[in-house]
């Protein structure tokens, strides 16, 4: 993974624009590396052709691979769509086809997809959730869930860690997003010394266990770690304090943690590198460009849906023939 962020490729190329009822239709292409998707200009506002082609495999961590967070880009690979115009596009034209198959998935009840987004504070977490998952819900009527998960509660600290975390994962038929999840409770344990190192060590062990458990019960569990930038985290923590309507989400806490950057940084690798699986894979996002974050989550959640394939129950014989006066 490490050093193929460059191999990610999205082209955008202008043409003649085409007429609303002429416009050829075009749905995104899942191949077997990712997610590929073209859209033609269109009237009566003549829009230019956008394309991207993501290459997802560069960002899965491969289980047993070591992971160096510090080698890792946090900018979005050269050539992706940075315009809020042209993502909104391509994003627009994936939520159709997810919404296409979330609905399937809600029909047959059988299984549950859960995103579990981790990341340094400011990472876009809260933004994934509002321009990824939130507008599923204008599509679909139910099916959607979020969770986030801060400073354990006395009563969830009388408890061992994964216990919040269970009653918390997505109905069958839904799709759920964890706004931090039990990572906080390896990370954080470590980096802010709450427990000694044989408590959060054997962790990484018990959250594999766990995964494995729920996957085998039905739940497709997909981690996201945002990859965000120093600097870039240091302008965003600025907006927040600055801009009144954001000001709700600053605290002390956040700029108290930029002093034990490295520490985080160190502990994130640590996870990563010993809890993808599989069954349970991470995948690194670079996250510096919200724009770009956003279409490489949709593609993960596309391809990841697309592969479960989740089908439509059969309406049995009797409600078939079932004569309506």
């Amino acid at each position: 993974m490490i050093g193929a962020l460059s191999q990610l490729s999205v082209n955008w190329s202008p043409t003649a624009p085409l007429s609303a009822a002429r416009a050829p239709k075009s749905e995104p292409k899942i191949t077997p590396d990712g997610v590929e998707l073209s859209l033609p200009a269109i009237d009566p506002e003549p829009l230019p052709q956008v394309s991207m082609k993501i290459d997802l495999e560069q960002f899965r961590v491969k289980p047993g691979e070591d992971i160096d967070l510090t080698r890792i880009s946090t900018a979005p690979p050269e050539g992706v769509p940075t315009s809020k115009a042209d993502s909104e596009r391509l994003l627009e034209a994936m939520h159709k086809k997810i919404s296409e198959l979330q609905r399937r998935l809600f029909s047959e009840n059988q299984r549950s997809v859960l995103f579990v987004c981790q990341g340094m504070d400011a990472s876009g977490k809260g933004g994934t959730f509002k321009d990824v998952f939130a507008p599923l819900m204008l599509k679909t009527e139910e099916g959607i869930e979020r969770a986030s998960f801060n400073v354990p509660t006395k009563l969830e600290a009388d408890h061992d860690f994964l216990w919040r975390i269970t009653g918390e994962m997505p109905r069958k038929g839904n799709i759920g997003m964890f706004d931090r999840g039990h990572y906080e409770d390896i990370v954080e344990v470590r980096v802010a010394n709450l427990a000694p190192e044989e408590v959060w060590s054997a962790r990484y062990d018990q959250v594999k266990d766990f995964e494995k458990q729920r996957g085998d019960l039905g739940t497709k569990m997909v981690k996201i770690f945002l990859h965000i930038g120093k600097d870039e985290q240091k302008l965003r923590l600025e907006e927040r304090r600055d801009t009144p309507h954001k000001q709700y989400k600053f605290n002390a806490g956040d700029v108290a943690r930029r002093e034990q950057w490295d520490e985080y940084q160190e502990a994130y690798s640590d996870v990563l590198t010993r809890t993808s699986t599989e069954q349970a894979p991470w995948y690194v996002v670079p996250a510096d460009d919200k724009e770009a974050r956003n279409l490489i989550i949709a593609s993960i959640l596309l391809k990841t849906l697309q592969e479960m394939d989740p089908q439509y129950p059969k309406l049995p014989d009797d409600l078939a023939r079932l004569q309506i006066q």
